[in-house]
């Protein structure tokens, strides 16, 4: 489906924006040779991949797909999804980061459906997903770094204890 600024609401100059970006960003891929056609269909290549397909969050109901990446609103984007499945326990905290509890609500990561042979071939998986909506984040780069950041150093809690440590001491002592 192609965008237009009628059924959207929003001004021609965002939506040209937004085609040159969707653009740019295609043919940055191809131009690696980042795409799921060039991709071996080995088993091999599959556990290569393994943080590519935790980034892969299928919501088969609504027919869409999420790339989560880190530091860009990954776990609200989550959170939201988790919620429009109707399926959330409100006596319960939602965890994004639980890949059962986002599988019990109804939304899985590609390791998993691949773990359990959900998809069965790479091939037929790119059939799959050539079908659903996909969707990605993005962020400046510079705003990343800005917000891990703060996220690692400047909040303290039990999760930041390791790259206070780790990497926090060797900041400080350059």
């Amino acid at each position: 489906m192609e965008l237009t600024a009628a059924t959207h609401n929003v001004s021609w100059e965002f939506l040209a924006e937004m085609t040159r970006r969707r653009r740019q960003i295609q043919r940055t891929c191809s131009s690696i040779g980042n795409t799921f056609a060039s991709r071996d269909t080995n088993t091999t290549s599959t556990l290569r991949d393994v943080a590519f397909a935790r980034s892969l969050l299928f919501d088969a109901e609504r027919r869409i797909v999420y790339c989560a990446v880190p530091k860009v609103a990954s776990s609200t984007v989550k959170m939201a999804m988790a919620l429009m499945t109707g399926r959330v326990d409100d006596a319960r905290p939602i965890n994004v980061h639980d890949s059962s509890y986002m599988a019990r609500v109804g939304l899985t990561s590609l390791d998993r459906r691949l773990a359990t042979g959900d998809n069965g071939t790479w091939h037929e998986l790119v059939q799959k997903l050539e079908r659903l909506r996909k969707f990605i984040v993005v962020r400046h780069p510079l705003q990343r770094v800005v917000s891990a950041y703060r996220d690692k150093f400047e909040r303290v809690n039990r999760w930041n204890h390791y790259f206070h440590n780790k990497f926090g001491k060797l900041i400080v002592s350059r």
